[in-house]
């Protein structure tokens, strides 16, 4: 493993800058090529942080490509608590959740799809790190607003573990399309997700 340099001393504002672009060049290599498709020395290039600055805030390209997955899982995490916060239905905080969601563009809103298909590849320390941050950062609030909506008697009673599962599940083609997949537009995607979720595709009198 590659030690941590000691560089001379930084202001806050350029380490944190040097930081921010760092991870953004990563965040855009590891979705165009994957996480076995990228090395450090490309992260280094493309970025213009030299590869003594990029081992100097990462270890290496594990810590790098956990610190991009978290980035964006705390993002996510701030909706949902937003969205949770609203006091509206359980059904109109997640559509209000899954909007702000659609608004990221495209190659931010890949990096749901990298952390689904990737994080397997990250050492198993950081595998199991990820893993109780989505936990407990991410799942557990939609497993809050759903069971709400059970006990407020919105919903039918489930387990709201298995449920949060089920809607993570189908609203990952809307959110991100592999390039190989039909395209659904989101509107009309966002629409029949909630209708089947929420109401079913039973035919009512």
């Amino acid at each position: 493993m590659v030690q941590t340099q000691t560089l001379p001393p930084h202001t806050s504002s350029e380490t944190g800058t040097l930081r921010a672009s760092i991870l953004e060049t990563a965040a855009r290599l590891f979705v165009a090529h994957g996480y076995h498709g990228v090395g450090m020395r490309d992260i280094s290039r493309e970025s213009g942080a030299s590869k003594a600055l990029l081992y100097y805030h990462f270890d290496n390209k594990s810590e790098l490509f956990f610190a991009v997955l978290v980035e964006h899982l705390e993002a996510a995490a701030k909706l949902l608590e937003q969205a949770h916060a609203s006091g509206s239905t359980a059904r109109a905080q997640i559509e209000a959740f899954l909007q702000a969601i659609l608004r990221w563009p495209p190659e931010k809103r890949a990096i749901i799809y990298l952390a689904r298909q990737e994080a397997k590849h990250l050492d198993p320390d950081t595998c199991r790190r990820f893993l109780a941050d989505y936990h407990s950062r991410f799942h557990k609030q939609i497993e809050a607003i759903l069971q709400d909506g059970m006990d407020r008697g919105e919903l039918t009673s489930l387990d709201p573990s298995l449920a949060a599962r089920m809607l993570l599940g189908m609203a990952l083609p809307i959110l991100y399309a592999e390039n190989d997949a039909p395209q659904i537009e989101p509107g009309a995607g966002l629409d029949a997700l909630l209708h089947i979720f929420f109401e079913g595709l039973t035919q009512h009198p």
